[in-house]
């Protein structure tokens, strides 16, 4: 089951997205996207004491660039939080994702062939392959006990 949740304000989730065996958290290859991705892994890793998280690059010009920021965010997350941030890979930048959504449909099924579409299903067999242990989040501290007042800000899957 995929979920699109939203963090409430104290950067906790849904009790439902809560429940979720993986966390995926997309951004895009640019600075602000990259600050708000780490953002709200930060405020997900206090709100749930997340051990590990999946990070994935949509709109990627180059899969190196994109290897790159998975690799450095990683880096980042295991050395200031002790969290695992696993790549779920990137879907490169493909113009047929536009006219696929004039389409109403979606780019796998639009355009077999697209990059986008190639790596949406590699990431799709992939996911087959991910480890389900014990529950990725955590339940939220009940809001009583939450003191924090912060912005929401989205987290685009939960797997």
């Amino acid at each position: 089951v995929l979920i699109d949740a939203v963090l409430d304000r104290d950067g906790a989730l849904s009790p439902l997205a809560a429940q979720a065996d993986h966390v995926l958290v997309v951004l895009q290859p640019n600075a602000a996207s990259i600050t708000a991705a780490y953002t709200c892994i930060k405020r997900l890793h206090y709100a749930h004491a997340l051990k590990r998280l999946r990070v994935l690059v949509n709109c990627a010009t180059k899969v190196s660039e994109a290897q790159r920021i998975l690799a450095n965010l990683a880096d980042t997350g295991s050395r200031y939080l002790a969290l695992a941030l696993h790549p779920a890979g990137c879907v490169r930048d493909d113009p047929r994702l536009a006219q696929a959504q004039r389409l109403n449909l979606t780019v796998v099924d639009a355009f077999q062939t697209s990059p986008a579409a190639i790596d949406l299903r590699q990431i799709a067999a992939d996911l087959w392959q991910w480890p389900c242990g014990p529950q990725a989040v955590r339940q939220p501290t009940p809001p009583a006990i939450q003191s924090s007042s912060r912005n929401t800000r989205p987290v685009p899957a939960m797997l």
